[in-house]
């Protein structure tokens, strides 16, 4: 949750650039209420996805990994970075 305020701010200058954020809350552990709740609290910008199934949990978590945690997918749906953090330096180098 440290990381969502910077996500934020940074979200509009990578968003023009052509970098999408979207999150995804795993509803099977959050309620989607608490999902708004965040989402407001933070005023983030980007989408909020619901995943009650878990589907993208599943996709990604090989091996399993805690929340929060950044995942960067190029165009194609590829994972190029894993992370606890966000990955600056990763966007940096995929926008360039």
């Amino acid at each position: 949750m440290r990381e969502l305020p910077a996500l934020a701010k940074q979200y509009p200058e990578w968003k023009e650039q052509g970098l999408e954020i979207i999150s995804v809350n795993f509803t099977s552990q959050d309620s989607a209420k608490q999902a708004r709740n965040v989402r407001d609290r933070f005023k983030l910008p980007f989408p909020v996805l619901l995943d009650p199934e878990d589907a993208a949990f599943l996709e990604y978590s090989k091996p399993p990994f805690g929340v929060p945690y950044f995942l960067l997918v190029d165009a194609s749906g590829v994972a190029v970075h894993k992370n606890y953090r966000i990955p600056h330096d990763a966007i940096r180098t995929l926008l360039d």
